[in-house]
């Protein structure tokens, strides 16, 4: 059973829309939507005229997709059933793409069950000139007996639009260096804009140069990595390939071979926020170097203390790269009453230099640069604690977890 949605299914809801808003001023739009115009379907196992809408839920004109006329019988027992994530998917998924539906990757959003519909509100608002694709499986209801079990499936389209520009790029990687340990914890992607997420792994390949590519590297979660604006991705190595003792490290062995040279690809086929690739595929190469399994230790870094009555940066150097986004984080500095002093960080030299320019000039006297014990190396080991602990519950290198450690300095006028 296929059906093709345009624009022109919309205004029937788009009415009844506009009255919801009349009517209630906003509040319960969503519900006042999904109240049914018949009782199609009421009372039956299963749904027995289901179809598929484009429906508008708010004053900006924003869009979901619903599956109508099942019955609220049917709709209160997917209710009650409480399903995961996956399971609302075998259901209804919706994917965007042109190529074979289920090729893609289904789309990130909220799923509800009301009234006698099941309803899809994507995370991204759905954009002009794409193609989305909607399926209904009725044989996945919990408990359905009976009644048709035809999938119903829908292609939509958003009339108008021209094609998305090509627009984003992969800025950067870090750890930024091309000679890295073994035991590499994480990469962090970052990307110019936004960008489409929930299917990074389809995308980034780990190639050992004149072998091939390395299979699953990666940890794959459910749940991507993201920063709150979504241009930066985190991208965990399997730790239990890393770690000594455990059995995938037993078995499959570490991803990454010192004396190897690799390559972090990522291709430009992956889709940023507003549904353009990128401007072109990205390539970073590196040497596998010995694995480091020594925790970072502040009393080796240098302090380059800056003058009183400046601005200058004040600058940190360490024997190591650290973990980029942790510096960000976890290192800051207080005056001498222990009150942070604001400023911006940057980093340097693949993140074996920290400089912190303050907001406003230095003042005479002694300031301290704190660290929290969490702050990490390239190789997931902490300030506190290394990444791998022995079967016998000792740590390899390292000293234990406490209080932030403090590093002081001195401002002075010249």
């Amino acid at each position: 059973m296929k059906s093709t949605l345009k624009s022109e299914a919309e205004p029937r809801w788009g009415g009844l829309a506009a009255r919801a808003l009349r009517r209630l001023g906003g509040a319960g739009l969503v519900a006042a939507l999904l109240v049914p115009t018949t009782a199609s379907g009421a009372g039956s196992d299963a749904p027995a005229a289901a179809s598929i809408r484009l429906i508008v839920i708010d004053h900006a004109g924003r869009r979901a997709i619903a599956v109508v006329g099942l019955g609220r019988e049917v709709v209160a027992r997917v209710g009650a059933a409480d399903l995961t994530l996956q399971g609302w998917r075998r259901l209804l998924s919706v994917r965007v793409g042109d190529g074979p539906a289920r090729a893609a990757a289904p789309m990130l959003g909220a799923y509800v069950a009301s009234g006698d519909a099941l309803v899809f509100t994507p995370r991204f608002a759905l954009k002009p000139g794409l193609r989305y694709q909607a399926t209904f499986d009725p044989s996945q209801f919990p408990g359905a007996t009976g009644g048709s079990t035809d999938r119903v499936t829908a292609d939509i389209r958003l009339p108008g639009g021209e094609p998305p520009a090509l627009e984003t790029r992969i800025e950067a990687v870090y750890p930024s260096s091309d000679e890295l340990p073994e035991n590499l914890l994480r990469f962090y992607i970052q990307f110019s804009a936004p960008m489409r997420q929930g299917e990074s792994y389809r995308f980034v390949h780990l190639v050992a140069i004149g072998a091939g590519e390395v299979e699953l590297p990666f940890l794959e979660l459910a749940e991507e990595l993201w920063d709150p604006g979504g241009r930066r991705l985190t991208l965990l190595f399997d730790p239990g390939r890393i770690k000594r003792g455990l059995v995938p490290h037993a078995e499959v062995g570490v991803a990454l071979r010192a004396g190897t040279r690799y390559a972090l690809v990522v291709d430009r086929q992956w889709r940023d926020a507003k549904g353009a690739p990128l401007v072109e595929d990205f390539r970073k190469e590196f040497l596998a170097l010995t694995p480091d399994r020594s925790s970072p230790s502040p009393i080796q870094w240098q302090v380059g203390a800056p003058e009183a009555g400046t601005r200058e940066p004040l600058v940190l150097r360490f024997p190591e790269p650290l973990d980029r986004a942790l510096l960000h984080r976890l290192v800051w500095v207080e005056d001498d009453s222990g009150e942070p002093v604001r400023g911006v960080v940057e980093t340097r030299d693949h993140e074996t230099r920290w400089l912190f320019v303050p907001e406003r000039p230095w003042q005479d006297g002694t300031h301290s640069v704190r660290v929290d014990p969490a702050l990490e190396d390239v190789a997931g080991n902490s300030v506190g604690r290394p990444f791998e602990v022995l079967n016998d519950g000792t740590q390899a290198v390292g000293s234990a977890a406490g209080a932030p450690v403090g590093l002081q300095f001195t401002a002075r006028r010249p």
